[in-house]
């Protein structure tokens, strides 16, 4: 698996991965925006040239904000989530915090995002408001690196 920067060529898998695992999926322009957002991290995991998950964050000071991601899938539960959030720490060494939103009733997230070491902060009354779902507030203190 290679973690790499998202590409606009990369936003047809990326629409696809994205209808397939949420009620209200981002749109196209949206994923436009986030590539041309001086803040934003646009990640893609592939294997063997297909996108198999994206990450979408947001660098704000010493802040990281995850915004969005997903895994197709026929390719969850196989670790490129982990590998995101992973890939995505090690990149942001200077960042102290970050932070996200979850369904309250996606159990599988909540638990991956709790072995990554974050902890859950509060709730988002109707968050998703589509389905009436509420958010978990979910964030973690990045350790001190070495710069």
């Amino acid at each position: 698996m290679t973690i790499r920067p998202m590409c606009e060529t990369d936003l047809d898998p990326v629409l696809a991965i994205e209808k397939q695992s949420f009620a209200s999926p981002w749109t196209k322009e949206a994923f436009e925006q986030e590539l041309r957002k001086p803040f934003g991290i646009c990640l893609v995991a592939e294997e063997e040239g297909a996108v198999l998950a994206y990450l979408v964050a947001w660098r704000v000071m010493d802040e990281v904000h995850i915004a969005n991601l997903a895994v197709h899938p026929d390719r969850r539960r196989l670790g490129a989530a982990e590998a995101l959030m992973r890939f995505l720490e090690s990149r942001e060494r200077s960042a102290v915090w970050m932070g996200l939103e979850v369904r309250k009733g996606n159990a599988a997230a909540r638990s991956l995002y709790r072995k990554l070491g974050f902890f859950e902060t509060g709730l988002r009354r109707r968050y998703y408001q589509a389905e009436g779902e509420d958010a978990i507030l979910m964030s973690k203190v990045l350790p001190e690196q070495k710069k």
